[in-house]
C-alpha cells in the first residue's frame, strides 16, 4: 500500500498574535521639533530590578513565589477566590507579582 500523504494543517497562524509573556511596546509617533532631548539614564539599581521582576508570572512562577501548590491556585481560580489572574485566550493563565503582593498583604 502507498503511505498516506500528510494532510497541512489549515489552522491559519496569526504572525501578530502575542503570547502570554510577549510584550510589544506601542509604536511611537515621531513628533518633528527643532529640539530634541536625550533620553535620562535609569539607575543601575532601576535596570536591574526591572530584569528581574517580569510583567506577568506564570502559574508556576506563581506558585514559587507564593510558596503554594499548583494545584492550589488551580482550585482558586476555580472558586473564584484568591489572587486576581489574567486570562489571554482561552487557557492561558497569568498573575501580576504587584496583584500577588496585594493579596497576600490582604490576608
Amino acid at each position: 500500500m502507498a503511505a498516506r500523504a500528510r494532510r497541512k494543517s489549515k489552522r491559519r497562524v496569526d504572525p501578530d498574535q502575542l503570547s502570554l509573556l510577549d510584550y510589544k511596546p506601542p509604536a511611537k509617533v515621531a513628533t518633528p521639533s527643532a529640539k530634541t532631548k536625550a533620553p535620562r539614564r535609569a539607575s543601575r539599581q532601576a535596570k536591574t530590578d526591572a530584569a528581574l521582576t517580569p510583567s506577568v508570572l506564570t502559574p508556576e512562577q506563581a506558585a514559587v513565589y507564593l510558596n503554594l501548590s499548583m494545584a492550589t491556585l488551580k482550585s482558586w481560580r476555580a472558586k473564584k477566590t484568591g489572587p486576581v489572574f489574567v486570562k489571554r485566550g482561552a487557557r492561558l493563565v497569568g498573575y501580576r507579582p504587584a496583584d500577588l503582593d496585594a493579596y497576600m498583604s490582604g490576608q
